[in-house]
Formats: structure tokens, C-alpha cells, sequence
């Protein structure tokens, strides 16, 4: 049997919300940029300020990422009898 999350696109889901999903995520996200960007915080992990090409740079990577792989799940082929 295979699980219904690795045939759903990123972009389309399942068509119903998951705000657990977005929480999460959301959380994380600020999380991260705090222990980023609050010098407090920064100094505890000592982590540097990142520069707007860096961030820039690792989001278009992120991006890139999860991009090809939905490209991936819309271009395989599909399995039949599963």
C-alpha cells in the first residue's frame, strides 16, 4: 500500500487544510530566525547574522528542492495493482 502523502503535490495537498502543518512550521521558522538574529540567542548557539544573499541563496534551494521533487512524483511512472 502506498501512503497518500507521496502522491500529493506540495502545491495541491490533499485539498484540506492542516493547520498543524502550518503551526508547526511557522514555529520552527521563527524559531530558527530568533536563534538567527536575536543577539542574545545567537550568542548561546554562536550563530552569525546571515546576509540577504545567503538567505536569499538558501531559500531559492529550498525551493529548488521541493520543486523537483513534485516534478518527480508528476513525471515517474505510476506502479499499477497498488
Amino acid at each position: 500500500m502506498r501512503p497518500v502523502r507521496a502522491t500529493a503535490s506540495f502545491s495541491t495537498g490533499h485539498g484540506a487544510p492542516n493547520s498543524a502543518l502550518w503551526r508547526i512550521t511557522g514555529g520552527t521558522l521563527a524559531g530558527l530566525l530568533a536563534s538567527i538574529y536575536l543577539p542574545p540567542v545567537a550568542d548561546i548557539f554562536r550563530f552569525a547574522p546571515l546576509s540577504s544573499g545567503y538567505l536569499a541563496g538558501a531559500a531559492l534551494a529550498g525551493c529548488v528542492g521541493v520543486a523537483w521533487y513534485d516534478a518527480y512524483k508528476l513525471l515517474r511512472p505510476r506502479r499499477s495493482g497498488l
